[in-house]
């Protein structure tokens, strides 16, 4: 008999949250370790899940990256390109926005060291680097 009162099992309770979890392990590992030298195995123990679990929602590390970009950068990104669309003032008000905003988002936050990061490992991972800067090119085209 369903009981509707009845809590689900810890295993499905955490299942729609599990994926916001294991980016935010993404992010603390690749910004601790770097690109190179992050293990998924690592990434899935932060997170208090198998090696396994993680790969039931990444195919591959790359792939993880490029999901921790997606989901923390792209969005900031985006408020950029929409506050300039907006903007209606004098340039310099808007370029002191557009630095206090990122340094409010991602400068101030352990996401400046996604961007330190791609950087620093450009040139042993361009095809990652070209990505962020695809999507961030998507992103601010209407």
């Amino acid at each position: 008999m369903n009981c509707p009162f009845r809590s689900k099992p810890r295993w499905e309770r955490r299942k729609e949250a599990r994926p916001q979890e294991l980016l935010a392990a993404a992010l603390d590992v690749f910004v601790e370790r770097g690109f190179a030298a992050t293990r998924l195995g690592d990434v899935a123990a932060l997170a208090g899940v198998s090696k396994g679990t993680l790969y039931l929602y990444f195919e591959n590390k790359e792939e993880l990256f490029k999901a921790v970009v997606r989901e923390n950068l792209l969005p900031v990104l985006d408020e950029a390109e929409d506050i300039i669309d907006g903007h209606n003032g004098h340039s310099a008000d808007l370029f002191r926005e557009i630095i206090f905003g990122w340094w409010e988002r991602i400068g101030a936050t352990k996401l400046a060291g996604i961007t330190k990061l791609m950087m620093a490992e450009s040139g042993n991972f361009p095809d990652l680097v070209t990505f962020t800067v695809r999507k961030s090119a998507c992103a601010a085209t209407p």
